[in-house]
């Protein structure tokens, strides 16, 4: 983000209310940022629909090529950050199944039982 607020080239930018947010969120949003701005890189170098795992895979050599001494939690951990992210923006990786009027709930009913 520049200094007049405005976003840079490859940043990915969400509506979003900072002030009504965690730290937790605020750092979901943020790791949301990096997986977009890696995302497109992948995407770029011909990886059509890169994985989360090939996305954090590339901010570690990121890091490590620019020398940045920058600790990243572990995957899972990672993983889990960007769920929350992708949650809070509505840009969830999976969408529910097609059909189901109550998601979560089972395929089966009661009468079938």
């Amino acid at each position: 983000m520049s200094a007049d607020g405005a976003a840079d080239a490859g940043e990915a930018h969400f509506d979003l209310d900072h002030k009504t947010l965690s730290c937790a969120d605020k750092r979901a949003v943020t790791v949301l940022q990096e997986y977009k701005r890696i995302e497109t890189k992948l995407i770029e170098c011909g990886i059509d629909r890169p994985t989360d795992r090939q996305a954090y895979e590339k901010l570690i050599e990121e890091d490590a090529a620019s020398g940045e001494n920058e600790t990243r939690p572990c995957f899972g951990t990672w993983a889990r950050i960007l769920r929350l992210g992708r949650g809070l923006t509505g840009q969830h990786k999976h969408r529910p199944r097609k059909g189901r009027a109550t998601p979560g709930h089972s395929v089966v009913e009661q009468s079938e039982i």
